[in-house]
């Protein structure tokens, strides 16, 4: 099962974390989603649609520890 969360969950999540009142377990899920978007990014980093230099680069970030 994906740790990814729907579009739906995130904006609730947001929501909760703008106005404080995210819980521990949630704020787990969210990190939890962070992790999985960079794993899959970074599986499909070679893929041409990130561009010859990968999404970091893309999105102006500094290249992986």
């Amino acid at each position: 099962m994906s740790k990814l969360l729907s579009e739906k969950q995130t904006n609730i999540l947001t929501g909760k974390a703008l106005v404080g009142a995210m819980t521990k377990a949630e704020q787990l899920k969210v990190m939890e989603h962070l992790n999985e978007l960079y794993f899959q990014m970074d599986r499909l980093d070679g893929e041409d649609f990130f561009g010859t230099e990968g999404w970091r680069h893309h999105f102006g970030l500094p290249d992986a520890d």
